[in-house]
C-alpha cells in the first residue's frame, strides 16, 4: 500500500469513527462536508468546475447536496477506494 494510500485509510477510519458531524478544521465543515468535496474532486470532475466557473456553480451545488444524501458508509467506501481510473489524481494516488 502505498503512503497516499495510508493517510487516505486512516482518514476514513477517523471519520467512521467521529461520525457525519463531526467538525474538521476547515472552519464551517463537518466531516459529511469533507467527505462530499473529496468525492466531487476524485470522482465528479464535471461538478468541480463550478468551483472555478461561477456560471456553472448551480451544477456543483446541486451534485454535493445530491451526494451528501448518500448514506455515510457509501461515503467512505467512496473515499476509501481511491480516485478512479478516469481522475488525474489516480496516479499520485
Amino acid at each position: 500500500m502505498s503512503y497516499a494510500r495510508d493517510e487516505r485509510h486512516a482518514l476514513v477510519e477517523t471519520m467512521r469513527a467521529v461520525g457525519p458531524d463531526a467538525p474538521t478544521l476547515c472552519d464551517g465543515w463537518n466531516a459529511r462536508d469533507l467527505a462530499v468535496h473529496l468525492i466531487l474532486r476524485e470522482r465528479r470532475l464535471d461538478a468541480t468546475a463550478g468551483i472555478f466557473v461561477p456560471a456553472v456553480s448551480g451544477n456543483t451545488e446541486k451534485v454535493a447536496a445530491k451526494t451528501a444524501q448518500r448514506p455515510w458508509d457509501e461515503l467512505l467506501a467512496d473515499i476509501d477506494a481511491g480516485p478512479p481510473l478516469y481522475s488525474p489524481f489516480r496516479p499520485i494516488d
